[in-house]
């Protein structure tokens, strides 16, 4: 949405926008308070949420009343390319916020992106006279930092094996061969041959 300098007689809706989780749990949550003309759409407001929160406007959204389910919402209104979100609820672009929020203390569920169900409690606070000279929708207040809206969840691959020669693997072999033997033959009480006559050995036995 453009924001403009509301009119004299323009009044305005305060919304608290509360990211919360599955379950409509919204404690220790980041929140954004919004002061946005009450005869602008829900669409205007759903950019705005997505504006406060610094989201990207690349996919669609709904505002439903139950804020657990909002499958089984019984009233709701949506964005999609043909309207409505499967034809069930009417849609955002046609819908006042004056109609959704009538009265404080109204609360709605905005879902963002069905695929990653981004959830936000919307509650109107308070309807109020817009400032001389400022320009709206603005958010008044702010509270915790903006989710990630794509983290990036996987972890690197692991670094892979440092390439060995063959010859470096043979020549590993016939080392550690040579400390078992000496070992072998210290027990023993015998002597332990030369070194020349070890390595005879391991030649002789790699062929």
């Amino acid at each position: 949405m453009k924001k403009r300098i509301a009119k004299p007689d323009d009044v305005l809706a305060v919304l608290k926008v509360t990211r919360s989780n599955w379950y409509g749990h919204v404690r220790g949550f980041p929140y954004r308070v919004i002061a946005i003309q009450e005869n602008a759409s829900l669409y205007d407001l759903g950019l705005a949420i997505l504006s406060s929160f610094r989201f990207d406007r690349d996919h669609l959204f709904g505002f439903y009343d139950n804020l657990h389910r909002y499958s089984d919402s019984q009233e709701g209104y949506e964005l999609s390319y043909g309207g409505g979100f499967g034809g069930r609820f009417p849609a955002v672009k046609s819908t006042k916020i004056a109609t959704v929020f009538p009265e404080p203390k109204k609360k709605m569920l905005f879902v963002y992106d069905y695929g990653d169900e981004w959830r936000f409690i919307v509650q109107l606070e308070k309807k109020a006279l817009p400032v001389v000279g400022v320009k709206y929708p603005v958010v008044i207040e702010s509270c915790g930092d903006n989710p990630e809206q794509y983290p990036d969840d996987e972890p690197d691959p692991p670094a892979p094996e440092p390439f060995v020669q063959a010859e470096e693997l043979d020549a590993q072999a016939s080392v550690g061969w040579q400390k078992k033997k000496k070992q072998d033959l210290s027990l023993k009480g015998e002597p332990p041959e030369p070194e020349d006559q070890y390595q005879k050995k391991i030649d002789a036995w790699l062929m």
